[in-house]
């Protein structure tokens, strides 16, 4: 006999948190929920910040490493890390990794943000934990190596099936249908 989880996501129709009724039970049924111009550039500028920091750090190291002759510091945010990777290599991308999990006070701050916080509480009820592992995950154009394939992250969860696991993916550019697929890798074939 299957047991039964021992936290099951909220159910009740005295909805918490900040999304609408119509936007959970779309939630229930499909399995996730897209939320176009929820957030503003104000909600964004502390992982902006932190991310552009970041590529600050990859511009010194890059210059350094005889690899550029300009940092491009008057690049803006949306397209300075891949003019900096213009021509380069995946091994070049990939000596900073794949996916960057720095300590800036950005992310925290980003991570916390009250709105992204309501909306989660709406589906899956007011107790939230966020594991400490997060990723900013840069991908820049025809470098192959910052895709990540299609997963579902739940299955990296200890004891995921007795508690309700979100991800919440926010791209800090804009992003198209397309682009998320490429990104995730739906759109490659083999």
């Amino acid at each position: 006999m299957p047991t039964q989880p021992r936290y099951a996501i909220q159910q009740d129709t005295d909805v918490k948190g900040s999304l609408p009724s119509e936007q959970v039970a779309f939630y229930r049924e499909e399995g996730y929920l897209v939320l176009r111009d929820f957030l503003t550039q104000r909600d964004m500028a502390p992982a902006r910040r932190a991310m552009s920091d970041k590529v600050t750090e990859i511009a010194e190291r890059l210059l350094a490493a005889g690899k550029i002759s300009d940092r491009l510091e008057d690049e803006p945010f949306e397209t300075r890390l891949a003019r900096l990777f213009e021509g380069k290599s995946d091994e070049d991308f990939l000596e900073f990794g794949r996916s960057w999990r720095d300590r800036h006070p950005g992310y925290f701050e980003f991570m916390s943000n009250a709105k992204i916080l309501d909306a989660v509480e709406s589906l899956i009820g007011d107790e939230i934990f966020s594991n400490p592992v997060y990723n900013t995950r840069p991908k820049v154009p025809k470098v192959a190596a910052g895709a990540v394939p299609w997963h579902q992250d739940r299955s990296y969860w200890p004891g995921a099936n007795a508690n309700p696991v979100i991800t919440v993916w926010i791209p800090l550019v804009d992003a198209t249908k397309s682009t998320a697929a490429s990104i995730s890798g739906r759109a490659r074939t083999t």
